[in-house]
């Protein structure tokens, strides 16, 4: 039993430090007030947990386009700051 609560408890704690995390992302590259930027990760949160009842095979796929696209953006990214560094800046 107290080790089921200690897990739990550090679910919790893992789960508050995403919520937190990602509404410090949305305030920093939107400027969304934290309010709103926890309110809409709870939703994101509460959204992947309705998908489930699609089956764990199609969350999967979603999961893996979105970091596909992350991975691609990061790229080009890396790709256009080379050429500006070697062209000498903007």
């Amino acid at each position: 039993m107290i080790l089921w609560l200690t897990t739990e408890a550090a679910i919790c704690a893992t789960d508050i430090a995403e919520v937190i995390g990602g509404a410090i992302a949305l305030q920093l590259l939107f400027h969304i007030p934290l309010v709103v930027g926890v309110s809409l990760t709870v939703l994101d949160v509460l959204l992947l947990l309705l998908l489930t009842k699609l089956g764990f095979r199609k969350i999967e796929a979603i999961v893996i386009t979105l970091i596909s696209v992350i991975l691609l953006v990061f790229l080009y990214e890396v790709i256009i700051s080379e050429r500006i560094t070697l062209h000498g800046g903007f």
